[in-house]
């Protein structure tokens, strides 16, 4: 219980901090700054002052008009209010306007890097060059005006600043394009009738659906695994290798396992929805159980065509994410959907010894969940 109680506050002690730390953080969305955000103090160095700030990325949550929660890197930063200091004599209209174009260029870093986070680079690898960049700005501000004295070159850097902010107006927010790297797994119930020749020997029945895809784009390739009930639909019989033959019953048991190989293409894809008609090829076969236990297949192969309409229940979107095919940094789409298949398949049993042929109508509803690695793009609201 003692090392409960300590795990507890250290981690309480943690959040405080935290917490702290983001309260003495002056962001430039707060308006200009005034003598009221920057400490006076006697300098200890004898510089006339000190400008010191934050920069770094978090982790956000943001919703887009399409219901996609997006969780993303949002890039953080202002001036640290508890290092950053004004010698009590060296107050003046000239220095504030200084520091505040310190927090202008800030500002103007902090929205770059945002932009460069969602288009997809290493973050660490990304705020360091930023930082680098910002630490070389604010050396060249402050020795190139003289700390806010020169006012002739600080007016000049205000410029230059406000130039800079301009370009990087708005906050941006994650977007996506074209999926590349897509692939999603499905569960669902079966269920199937049979038709022409089919019907006459085998009666439909219900089962699962399991299946795979993989593609790219709008392009997918699709294996499905189902297994269902069946029964025979009168008396049939069988030769087994020995030459005996032997009799299924009216009603016996006949499940059917069928695998079948899709491609398809996505005609609607979206955050929502997809609709893909897909054609492919199916290989199953009936296990037929006689009356004495001896036991048979029935092979069945032919062609299959049908459509899947896929709805998108709940979308998450995360930028950046290392993709399983490169070390690039890519943008991920995931899905949870309700999916519907119907599809239509030739049956043709070529060892039945019966010219057996016909169709089977078949109808699976499931849960898939997938989705793919994306462009990073960059919206602005």
């Amino acid at each position: 219980m003692k090392n409960y109680r300590i795990i507890a506050a250290a981690a309480l002690m943690l959040m405080c901090s935290a917490a702290v730390a983001q309260e003495n953080i002056r962001q430039w969305a707060e308006g200009p700054l005034t003598w009221d955000d920057i400490t006076s103090v006697a300098s200890p160095d004898g510089t006339a002052c000190r400008f010191a700030y934050s920069l770094g990325y978090e982790e956000d949550t943001a919703m887009a008009p399409d219901g996609v929660r997006s969780i993303y890197w949002r890039a953080v930063g202002g001036m640290d209010q508890r290092e950053s200091w004004v010698d009590a004599g060296s107050r003046s209209d000239a220095r504030l306007r200084y520091l505040q174009v310190c927090l202008d260029l800030v500002e103007a870093e902090r929205r770059h890097l945002a932009t460069v986070l969602l288009e997809g680079c290493d973050p660490e690898t990304a705020l360091t060059m930023s930082k680098a960049s910002l630490s070389d700005k604010l050396l060249t501000l402050g020795t190139g005006t003289a700390q806010g004295t020169d006012t002739a070159a600080l007016a000049a850097w205000r410029h230059s600043s406000g130039e800079r902010l301009v370009e990087y107006a708005m906050e941006p927010r994650p977007d996506y394009g074209p999926r590349r790297f897509i692939g999603a797994v499905y569960l669902g119930a079966d269920g199937h009738v049979n038709f022409g020749d089919v019907a006459d020997y085998f009666k439909g029945g219900m089962g699962i659906d399991l299946g795979f895809e993989l593609g790219y784009g709008r392009h997918l390739f699709v294996s499905s695994f189902t297994i269902s009930s069946s029964s025979a639909s009168w008396p049939l019989y069988f030769e087994s290798r020995d030459g005996s033959t032997h009799t299924v019953n009216a009603g016996a048991s006949a499940p059917f396992a069928n695998s079948m190989v899709f491609y398809g293409y996505r005609v609607v894809d979206n955050p929502v929805r997809t609709l893909t008609p897909m054609v492919g090829w199916s290989t199953g076969s009936h296990t037929l159980t006689a009356g004495d236990g001896e036991l048979a297949q029935v092979e069945s192969h032919g062609p299959v065509v049908g459509i899947s309409l896929r709805h998108h229940f709940w979308s998450r979107h995360r930028l950046p994410t290392k993709n399983l095919f490169s070390s690039a940094y890519s943008a991920e789409l995931s899905h949870w959907s309700i999916e519907t298949r119907l599809y239509a398949m030739y049956q043709d049993y070529p060892k039945s010894g019966a010219n057996l042929r016909g169709w089977s109508m078949n109808i699976s509803i499931g849960i898939a969940y997938g989705g793919g690695y994306q462009r990073p793009k960059v919206r602005v609201d």
